[in-house]
């Protein structure tokens, strides 16, 4: 997507997936209900709400493959209801199989979308609006989840949202990849693991074990009980605050003084 309207996205915007796609293009899905049917097939034109307060289901488990919202340059959701919330409850009925959100998640100025990953895998290869919550696992269930951000689209991502899991039995893993390789950054300006026992992940891992470098910047709080674990990725900058005390890590996985400088 190109660079500037992306940053107008962000800003809160109320534009709509419709005038980003271009004439005689699919519209998005348009969730304009209390409780929208459940969603189990893809959806590559994406999904907005302009109307209302909606909560909607997105179950993988019927597709029997990854789900994907949107598309590159198709944002993936477009939140512009001021005063309202929208809510995606990724909860797969059988088998999860993961849904992606291939584009950016946009939530204007007065809008919050919450994104609730119950039992499946999600993967953010788009901007994420700092108006956005993604809250993993359950209360009762306690599952495994993973939280995955890649630069599948080859480009840089800011991802403004914040990633909490739900109690402390829930195991909640975060991977960051820059699958796409080049000079691709991810920058995240939400908080990660909130700021208590109950609501932090337990792991992180930065890059795979390909050659290509990557660049990953914390600028808000990160709260996890287990290992920050770099893979083969060339030089990582992590800028991040822990738990409420600012440090610049700058690490490099083939550095065997690899910590704090």
């Amino acid at each position: 997507m190109n660079t500037a309207v992306k940053k107008f996205l962000l800003t809160g915007s109320a534009l709509v997936a419709v005038s980003m796609m271009g004439a005689g293009a699919a519209h998005a899905i348009e969730l304009n209900d209390t409780t929208h049917p459940d969603i189990t097939a893809a959806v590559p034109s994406g999904l907005q709400e302009t109307t209302g307060t909606t909560a909607v289901t997105i179950n993988s488990t019927p597709v029997g493959a990854g789900l994907v919202i949107g598309a590159n340059a198709t944002p993936s959701v477009n939140m512009t209801s001021v005063g309202n919330t929208l809510t995606l409850n990724v909860t797969a009925a059988g088998t999860p199989y993961g849904v992606t959100f291939a584009d950016n998640v946009n939530a204007a100025v007065g809008t919050n979308v919450i994104i609730n990953n119950t039992n499946d895998s999600v993967y953010f290869y788009g901007d994420v609006s700092n108006r956005v919550a993604v809250n993993a696992g359950s209360n009762s269930a306690d599952p495994t989840v993973n939280v995955t951000i890649n630069t599948f689209n080859a480009e840089s991502i800011i991802f403004g949202g914040t990633i909490n899991a739900v109690d402390a039995a829930d195991t909640v893993n975060i991977g960051i990849y820059n699958s796409h390789g080049g000079g691709n950054a991810i920058t995240f300006t939400g908080a990660i693991g909130g700021g208590t026992n109950d609501t932090r992940v337990d792991s992180i891992q930065i890059g795979d074990n390909n050659a290509a470098p990557m660049q990953v910047n914390f600028q808000s709080s990160v709260n996890a009980q287990g290992a920050i674990t770099l893979g083969k990725v060339g030089g990582t900058n992590i800028n991040s605050v822990f738990r409420g005390a600012r440090r610049e890590y700058r690490l490099y996985r083939d550095d065997p003084g690899c910590g704090s400088r």
